[in-house]
């Protein structure tokens, strides 16, 4: 799963908007767009993520992910 993609499943899940989540973030909701259809660094997946209660973890590759985590590809 893309990074954009598991963002907007896990605020789904999480019953958030994207604009709760830029509110969350104090930015704009046309920020929160830009940064999921543009791409965007590590250090703001990590806060758009945190936003919504999750954290970004790196593993071995092959290793079983805890239950509840969303692998995402590059």
């Amino acid at each position: 799963m893309k990074a954009a993609d598991a963002v907007r499943t896990i605020a789904r899940e999480s019953a958030k908007s994207l604009a709760d989540l830029a509110r969350d973030e104090g930015i704009s909701p046309q920020a929160v767009h830009r940064r999921l259809e543009g791409g965007c660094t590590v250090a703001t997946l990590c806060k758009m993520l945190g936003a919504l209660d999750y954290e970004v973890v790196a593993m071995p590759k092959g290793s079983e992910a805890p239950e509840g985590s969303v692998r995402i590809e590059g």
